[in-house]
């Protein structure tokens, strides 16, 4: 609330959700303890988030939240669920960058990157990202990721961002003045 009060900020992502919603994600068996009913899921950070979410909804119109999360959790950005207004795609994102990091040539054999996404699109509110993770840890940038010369980089790029404005899914846009 800090940062939308003095900042004015217009949106909030929070990073690493599905660590905070599975007692046990990245751990080894014997390496976390059931909540009471002896399930996986944390409930307390459950409640945490989605009371996060509902007074940010309540108190600050306009103001977005994004969870970072990538797992099948339900209901994410559901207002009956944790009450999210878009959960970051990061399948799409990483699905999409592999086939376009893929020679033209040989696009054709790993077409699924692009078609398996869709068969979830629908099931939460999706916002597409170029994260910034992809950049740093000597990723490279989204013209380093594409093959060939100069002009099939350019090419590519101009490609990827047209199927990413034509993919269904919230676009993040950058607004000048």
């Amino acid at each position: 609330m800090y940062w939308i009060d003095e900042f004015h900020i217009d949106g909030i992502r929070v990073d690493a959700v599905t660590s905070m919603i599975y007692l046990d994600f990245s751990r080894k068996p014997g390496e976390w303890i059931p909540n009471i009913y002896g399930g996986n899921i944390n409930l307390e950070a459950v409640s945490l988030l989605t009371e996060l979410n509902s007074t940010v909804h309540e108190k600050y119109h306009g103001v977005i939240t994004v969870a970072e999360e990538s797992s099948t959790y339900k209901g994410i950005t559901s207002r009956s669920g944790i009450g999210f207004d878009y959960k970051w795609n990061m399948g799409w994102m990483h699905d999409t960058l592999d086939f376009f990091h893929t020679d033209p040539l040989y696009r054709k054999y790993n077409i699924g990157k692009l078609t398996f996404t869709v068969m979830y699109a629908y099931s939460e509110r999706f916002i597409l990202p170029i994260s910034h993770d992809e950049v740093v840890y000597g990723k490279g940038s989204l013209y380093q990721k594409m093959p060939g010369d100069y002009n099939l980089k350019i090419s590519n790029i101009r490609l990827f961002m047209s199927y990413m404005f034509a993919y269904p899914g919230k676009k993040i846009t950058i607004h000048g003045k």
